[in-house]
């Protein structure tokens, strides 16, 4: 995470939550890559308000874009009133996955998420944060761990039945549970 003054002398940094790993299987669903991003202030109060935006970039060592580039509606740090020093929280972030690269992906790739601050008045990147994401090829599935310690697998193809340490799984669309 890198973090930058800005004029009005305030440091902001910038966290986020997001998926390490993305699969084709997800294509279509609602599951976001990105959870939230959240910017925070050093706790110093700046001169005066201004706004920022975050901005999410992917980078991959492919010809075409993994996603097209997001950024956020501008949000005001404010310099007083009852947001003062409170973190501001995007909770919906909008990505457009270029579905069509994933799904020719004939084995993982390995690249990086960035989200910037910018100053929405210069452009100015005032902190970066940045998180590897590994992207499946088209036949791999995902084992994660679901709630109370199920795990659940994902795969693209609804005929495909898989084991594991010996207990059979059963079909519920296409995601597996054991």
């Amino acid at each position: 995470m890198t973090v930058v003054e800005s004029g009005s002398r305030v440091k902001l940094s910038v966290e986020f939550l997001s998926s390490p790993v993305w699969t084709y299987a997800y294509a279509g669903t609602r599951r976001p890559i990105i959870q939230q991003i959240r910017i925070l202030t050093d706790g110093s109060l700046p001169d005066a308000d201004f706004e920022v935006f975050p901005r999410v970039r992917f980078h991959f060592p492919l010809t075409e874009e993994v996603a097209r580039e997001w950024c956020g509606l501008p949000r005001t740090i404010e310099s007083r009133g009852k947001h003062v020093g409170e973190p501001i929280v995007f909770e919906t972030i909008s990505l457009t996955m270029n579905n069509s690269i994933i799904g020719r992906l004939q084995e993982h790739i390995d690249g990086h998420i960035t989200v910037e601050v910018v100053d929405a008045r210069s452009n100015d990147v005032l902190a970066t944060a940045s998180r590897p994401l590994r992207i499946l090829a088209a036949n791999q599935f995902l084992w994660e761990p679901g709630p109370d310690g199920v795990e659940v697998g994902v795969t693209g193809d609804p005929e495909v039945r898989k084991s594991k340490s010996n207990k059979h799984l059963e079909r519920n669309s296409d995601v597996y549970f054991q």
